[in-house]
């Protein structure tokens, strides 16, 4: 593993953690899109799609910053062992999907808090 690819995914992870993570899915599910808009001319989208050929699920993740593909992968659902660039993709989209969970119930949970705010200020 490259150095240059250890820092990108550094930054990914940290980009990841610490901007809002939005979702998307395209294609009814085959499809699912991960996006960060880093800023006004900057969006780095993280897709992932299945496939089933002869019976064997295949995923394909792709990250691409401006529609430019930076990093790939395809994996077999049969596949036992990772190599370690497969291994961060797939990271990255834990993360991706992880993000979505915390922000969703980030907001649950202001909502909550703001309608009790509500029924004290009514009693």
């Amino acid at each position: 593993m490259s150095d240059d690819s250890s820092r990108m995914f550094l930054y990914l992870k940290k980009l990841i953690q610490t901007s809002f993570v939005g979702v998307a899915n395209p294609c009814a599910g085959a499809v699912k899109e991960y996006f960060i808009e880093v800023d006004t001319d900057t969006t780095i989208s993280f897709f992932v799609s299945n496939s089933n050929i002869e019976g064997v699920p295949f995923y394909e993740y792709i990250i691409t910053i401006n529609g430019d593909v930076i990093a790939n992968a395809i994996i077999s659902g049969q596949c036992k062992h990772l190599t370690r660039e497969e291994e961060m993709v797939v990271r990255l989209f834990d993360l991706c999907s992880a993000r979505i969970i915390f922000q969703e119930t980030r907001a649950a949970i202001r909502a909550t808090m703001e309608s009790n705010k509500q029924k004290n200020r009514l009693n």
